[in-house]
């Protein structure tokens, strides 16, 4: 049995709208991929006083029904919006929902030119060095 196509959620970076994705998401529908974006509420510039965390609860509002509806999902996180993506899969995994008796979860999370997170509960100023990319793991596609 194959298993189903997993929803994209495409986060965009810093400067930008979601409609930045409007081709990808177009190409991506093509293939039968659900694709859903984000417009993120930091990113217009109409109040200062939010945080990443605004972000978050933004991914949340879209991602935690469709998990609880037993969809399984991909963050795509471009730029700035790496840091949100990943932050809001916290708890999210496929592997952690199922132990916590939950249906769905996050099957990955890709960065597009984004602040990559070196391991699970790290955070970008605690990496030592700018150079050492020894964390990186890079799996041939053939």
């Amino acid at each position: 049995m194959a298993l189903a196509q997993p929803t994209i959620i495409l986060v965009h970076g810093a400067f930008h709208h979601s409609t930045c994705y409007d081709k990808v998401k177009q190409r991506l529908e093509a293939m039968s991929y659900p694709v859903l974006t984000i417009d993120s509420r930091t990113t217009n510039g109409s109040s200062p006083s939010l945080s990443h965390k605004d972000d978050v609860e933004e991914i949340h509002q879209v991602m935690l029904p469709l998990l609880d509806d037993g969809k399984e999902v991909v963050v795509v996180g471009h730029s700035y919006g790496g840091l949100p993506a990943y932050l809001c899969t916290e708890g999210q995994s496929i592997a952690e929902r199922t132990a916590a008796g939950k249906k769905g979860g996050v099957r990955s999370v890709v960065f597009l030119c984004a602040f990559a997170i070196p391991e699970k509960g790290s955070y970008l100023n605690e990496v030592n060095s700018p150079s050492d990319v020894s964390y990186v793991q890079i799996n041939e596609v053939g």
